[in-house]
């Protein structure tokens, strides 16, 4: 195997094992809060984008409007979002992230964010020092790519 299929195996490997990780914190917490992967989805949609309508879920999660408006409806039944209609236009509807909302997303987050810390004390400070130069490095390269 090249060094360059090697290093590629590598960040496939990490990547997986990254993700892996990452979707078991996620399907934790929406099983401990009784949320449905949609339901997850659109409050992580909230919170990292801008509050959003129903066209904007449909679209996100390939799903119908009415199937849309369900999970806006049952989100906002349960407190983790509410809504404001548009004074001007009353069929415009924005969707925005509560407290308790905002608590869920954290929750995950802070679980995944704690496992890479518990990974990251495996290693030696020398091994850190080694690979942090290459991962800030990977960081700039990928975010480059995800804007185009």
């Amino acid at each position: 195997m090249s060094p360059t299929s090697t290093r590629s195996q590598s960040l496939h490997d990490i990547a997986g094992i990254l993700t892996r990780r990452s979707f078991f914190e996620v399907k934790r917490t929406i099983d401990e809060c009784g949320l449905s992967l949609s339901q997850f989805i659109t409050l992580i949609r909230l919170h990292y984008g801008d509050p959003c309508g129903v066209s904007d879920i449909s679209k996100t999660l390939g799903i119908t409007k009415s199937a849309a408006s369900q999970i806006f409806n049952y989100l906002i039944r349960w407190g983790y979002i509410y809504r404001i209609v548009d004074i001007i236009d009353r069929r415009k509807k924005m969707h925005y992230l509560t407290a308790a909302g905002q608590a869920i997303v954290d929750k995950s987050v802070e679980a995944t964010v704690l496992w890479l810390d518990n990974f990251i004390d495996t290693f030696t400070s020398e091994e850190v020092g080694a690979f942090g130069y290459a991962l800030e490095t990977l960081i700039r390269a990928a975010s480059r790519k995800e804007i185009e």
